[in-house]
């Protein structure tokens, strides 16, 4: 490689080999491949195009040169309809023995489902690799580099800064950016390595194509060699600090936990009554009795005597704290085995958290709550 000209062609070359194979592929160009993205594009040679214009693709483009579709990422806040429109089009154009490029900012798993098969889940994933060593190297064009520059780098020669990373994380989608908050902070702050492998196949996926990770030797996920473990922190606390606006997935995770949390208090409450009567306030929360009267009387029950005096001393525990007692020898599951409130607790505890604290949701957390409602309609009766 001698300049960035030869880097693009390279990756050019990478997504039309891809296009040969498959026909439709999806390629993640975000905010660290900028300075590659129009040479990259224009060297496919394709019919490019915008999503704007799904309903001329199949007249307009030549059948000899792949479509080029360079905002795919427009769906992802747009309407559920206008990616099931778009794969409806790019299925008449596969029917016509047409190649397709879907290129997106965003990764695929930031993308709302669509009913029925999915143009994403059918299109080949190709990653663009960042540069090479050699590729970003003085001898390549690229101003020789100062002692312990990062090396390589998609900016060819200027230097990665937080807000650079951070505009990379702002396009992988909220539900990443907590898992890949979860993988960096929470797992274990001081081995990122060993955080990095807590993330799903289309975690490792979505920041692969952002150019955050990349794959070693041993297929496991590592952060890219320009990018350092303190830059990658530095940013993602910079970029979440500033996120205000709530994932869509938000109404749905309240009111799951909404019915579930409830759900289980009720039947403890019932449970309670039938064994200990009008004592069922004090014997249901046992020694948090103290603890239940010292909140119920600094949220608003300031005249409340005792735990006989709260309608319900079970609203004020926490989710950990009435699935223990629902675990504990008083209850004993309400009937359900314990192998299913151990995996409730592991599972919803952490969402319920995340949401107390007004954290970002992780991408999944929608379809885990709402598995887990149909697990306590079904076995929880009161």
């Amino acid at each position: 490689m001698s300049n960035p000209n030869d880097a693009a062609i390279a990756r050019a070359q990478l997504v039309l080999r891809s296009l040969k194979r498959h026909r439709l592929v999806f390629v993640q160009i975000g905010a660290l491949f900028e300075p590659l993205r129009e040479d990259i594009l224009d060297r496919l040679g394709g019919f490019r195009t915008s999503v704007l214009q799904r309903d001329t693709w199949l007249e307009s483009a030549n059948e000899h040169v792949p479509i080029v579709v360079d905002d795919l990422d427009v769906c992802v806040n747009s309407d559920l309809n206008v990616l099931g429109e778009v794969r409806a089009v790019i299925s008449s154009l596969l029917d016509e023995e047409r190649t397709v490029c879907l290129v997106s900012r965003t990764p695929r798993i930031s993308y709302k489902p669509v009913p029925g098969s999915s143009v994403l889940e059918d299109a080949a994933l190709t990653c663009l690799p960042v540069l090479s060593k050699d590729e970003a190297s003085p001898n390549a064009g690229v101003e020789p580099k100062e002692p312990g520059w990062p090396l390589p780098t998609v900016t060819f020669g200027s230097p990665l800064t937080v807000q650079t990373i951070a505009d990379a994380i702002s396009e992988i989608g909220s539900g990443l950016v907590a898992a890949l908050d979860h993988a960096m902070f929470e797992v274990d702050p001081k081995n990122v390595t060993a955080g990095l492998q807590f993330l799903g196949p289309r975690e490792i996926e979505g920041l692969r194509g952002a150019g955050l990770i990349s794959i070693d030797d041993d297929f496991k996920p590592k952060l890219t060699q320009h990018l350092s473990s303190k830059l990658l922190k530095d940013a993602l606390a910079e970029y979440i600090s500033r996120a205000v606006e709530s994932s869509d997935q938000l109404p749905v995770v309240v009111s799951g936990l909404w019915r579930i949390e409830r759900t289980i208090r009720g039947a403890v409450r019932t449970q309670a009554l039938a064994q200990y009567s009008s004592d069922w306030r004090a014997s249901s929360v046992g020694s948090l009795k103290e603890e239940v009267l010292r909140r119920a009387r600094l949220e608003g029950h300031v005249a409340a005597k005792s735990i006989q005096d709260i309608r319900d001393p079970l609203e004020w525990l926490n989710l950990g704290e009435l699935l223990d007692i629902v675990r504990g020898d008083k209850f004993k599951g309400l009937g359900v085995e314990q192998a299913i409130w151990r995996k409730l607790q592991e599972q919803l505890v952490p969402i319920r958290n995340r949401l107390a604290h007004v954290r970002m949701l992780k991408s999944d957390d929608h379809e885990i709550v709402q598995t887990w409602v149909a697990v306590v309609r079904d076995q929880i009766r009161f």
